[in-house]
């Protein structure tokens, strides 16, 4: 399922946070889901409720930015994500590293 905070879908951001949520979903997808639960859910949960306190900003942590970039490669022309509410990046080598060790199966 997707999850989000009160009021995100009417802070006009409806087709935008779809697109991104989605992007956790096929992170799902491509790494298993004890890979997904146990390293990025985990880690975009904490990185949500940091989200604004000294200067941090949830939208740029990994885990995020990497949905994104998945997001937008599925959509294609499609993707409707304004680029600086939802920056889009490539997994690092470290995080990479890190869910390939979570759940051996998943070698792109």
């Amino acid at each position: 399922g997707i999850v989000v905070g009160d009021g995100a879908f009417t802070d006009r951001l409806a087709m935008d946070l779809v697109h991104h949520e989605y992007g956790h979903i096929l992170q799902a997808r491509e790494v298993g889901y004890q890979a997904f639960y146990s390293i990025i859910g985990k880690e975009s949960l904490i990185s949500a409720s940091m989200n604004g306190k000294m200067g941090y900003n949830h939208k740029t942590f990994w885990t995020e930015t990497w949905a994104n970039h998945l997001s937008k490669n599925y959509f294609g022309n499609g993707y409707y994500a304004n680029p600086i509410r939802f920056p889009v990046q490539d997994i690092s080598w470290f995080n990479l590293v890190r869910l390939r060790l979570a759940s051996p199966l998943f070698w792109p």
